[in-house]
């Protein structure tokens, strides 16, 4: 099969409706792949060596399929990917509420559990989601647990080698939301403002590594198998392949198929996030509510909202870094690319124009006896 089809078929891996059927690309049904004591030469599926990424995740669920041996494992393991990444996600909203309080969990979990994007990604065996929020988790525990960050260090190498060999998607959304939250308080906070600096560089140093050490990996293997060992060649083919293609390579060396997103400008793509539908529009007054809700408060309340600023404009640089940066993918996959708002830019833009509007509000109870009867009512009070 033509590489440059490979990608969108599969998209379809695990869960096909998330991907888009328009070109009405064959999908294969992936599920007999990983079933116990299949052989893939003997079925009536044609298979390929998908050169774009390391594909851990494949041999990983085939590895469990072999020990689970059962007709029903794709079910446990869609199941596995829910459970692991609602725990992690747990362990976030636990850690940014003590932080920044209740109404950021809440915030957190609403959006979650409210975005199609979201729940369509969780089982999906192909994209393994949980490895999306891993960086995220570890930034907040560099806060909870500062005298443990050396080992946090390694953990942050080892997610993001993970994540690269599951697959690049989203890769400098999900590297920087591990250095949101520490540079943040980096911001609202001068009393340990050195430690944090070297925890945001430290972290980003070791997520650096992890990617490298994928890229490295997945050229020696393109070399092995597609070029006889050339490592020039397999380099080649990474820049061109796997970096170009989704950035902003040139539209005359690849598939007619691709060549409107390669010739899109930036702003192409900003439009088609931020204002061609209803639900673009509905992001970017989100964003802008958020900002100018913070910014009324400091100016006419006093209220120091430098975290919380920082956070909104750090998450939105976060999804914006994978927008621009991948523009010919963000082009491409504007069916999907959306739920990159959820990654934490949607939770925090929510987040602080509730805290916002509740830092002004006081509500009671209020008791009143009439005729030897007590009746209550709810009161609110404007506070400054």
């Amino acid at each position: 099969m033509d590489f440059n089809n490979a990608e969108g078929n599969l998209g379809a891996f695990g869960l096909g409706s998330i991907d888009d059927d328009d070109e009405g690309y064959p999908f294969p049904d992936y599920s007999e792949f990983l079933k116990p004591g299949s052989d893939i030469n003997e079925d009536n599926y044609t298979y390929w060596k998908y050169p774009s990424q390391i594909g851990l995740q494949g041999f990983v669920f085939r590895g469990i399929a072999h020990v689970v041996r059962t007709t029903a494992i794709i079910g446990i393991l869609r199941f596995l990917c829910c459970m692991i990444l609602v725990t992690v996600l747990y362990f976030i909203a636990a850690n940014s509420g003590r932080i920044y309080g209740g109404l950021f969990a809440v915030a957190f979990w609403f959006v979650l559990l409210t975005s199609p994007y979201f729940i369509n990604f969780a089982p999906n065996l192909y994209w393994v989601e949980f490895t999306w929020f891993i960086p995220m988790l570890l930034g907040l525990l560099c806060l909870k647990f500062p005298e443990k960050r050396k080992w946090m260090y390694l953990l942050f190498f080892l997610a993001i080698l993970v994540k690269c060999m599951c697959g690049y998607e989203y890769l400098s959304t999900i590297m920087l939301s591990g250095i949101i939250f520490p540079a943040a308080e980096w911001v609202g906070c001068k009393e340990s403002r050195r430690s944090l600096f070297k925890c945001v560089l430290f972290s980003g140093l070791s997520m650096l590594s992890g990617f490298v050490v994928a890229a490295v990996t997945h050229v020696c293997i393109i070399s092995r198998e597609f070029f006889e060992g050339n490592p020039v060649k397999g380099l080649e083919f990474f820049k061109n392949n796997i970096v170009s293609k989704r950035t902003f390579g040139n539209a005359l060396l690849f598939d007619e198929r691709i060549k409107d997103s390669l010739q899109a400008s930036v702003w192409d793509v900003m439009k088609i996030y931020l204002w061609d539908s209803a639900y673009s529009k509905f992001l970017l007054c989100l964003i802008l509510l958020s900002i100018i809700m913070l910014v009324f408060d400091r100016l006419i309340f006093k209220k120091d909202h430098r975290t919380h600023l920082a956070l909104v404009l750090l998450q939105l640089l976060s999804v914006l870094s994978w927008l621009i940066l991948a523009k010919s993918h963000s082009f491409d996959h504007r069916h999907i690319n959306f739920v990159l708002f959820d990654l934490g830019l949607t939770q925090t833009c929510l987040y602080c124009i509730l805290n916002a509007v509740s830092n002004h509000i006081c509500l009671g109870i209020k008791k009143e006896m009439k005729q030897n009867k007590a009746s209550y009512s709810l009161i609110f009070h404007f506070v400054k």
